[in-house]
């Protein structure tokens, strides 16, 4: 990974809303490949960024913690589980069961555990307010959830 640029610290505090904090970051995330700057945490935490920019738009900057995980792996959620279908409400699973949302944000393929309600209201509200291409829910059984933990994000299908 890199440092940020002078520029895409700029960017970051040129953000008017939490849209467009959210796309700001996406767009810093994207030209580090994916992941947060080196120097993320320096630069916009404990430099105060992060709380000045959230005044203008009614928040406080503090960090939030989702249970949310890429914690399966992609191949291996649409090798064992199974497709199922839901919306803003997430679709009734037996309690063995994890839900997994796999989503597509244009540079790979991520696998969350969302069974827990937070995690995927968090998740399918950013899918829907136009974060990632692609979201598509598979039920993991419980015979089946070890072979699909630890893998890795898989990077996206060439079209």
């Amino acid at each position: 990974m890199s440092a940020m640029t002078d520029a895409q610290v700029a960017l970051m505090a040129s953000s008017n809303s939490a849209a467009d904090w959210q796309n700001n970051l996406e767009q810093v995330q994207k030209e580090h490949d994916g992941q947060y700057p080196d120097d993320w945490y320096a630069k916009i935490i404990e430099s105060g960024l992060v709380r000045r920019v959230a005044t203008k738009f009614g928040q406080t900057g503090d960090i939030a913690i989702i249970s949310a995980k890429p914690t399966f792996g992609v191949n291996e959620v649409k090798q064992h589980g199974r497709r199922v279908y839901g919306s803003y409400t997430p679709p009734v699973l037996p309690k063995e069961s994890r839900l997994v949302m796999i989503l597509n944000n244009g540079l790979r393929l991520s696998a969350y555990d969302v069974t827990d309600s937070e995690a995927y209201d968090s998740l399918y509200k950013r899918y829907a307010d136009g974060h990632f291409l692609t979201c598509d829910l598979y039920e993991v059984g419980r015979g089946v959830v070890d072979k699909c933990y630890g893998a890795s994000p898989v990077p996206r299908p060439r079209d």
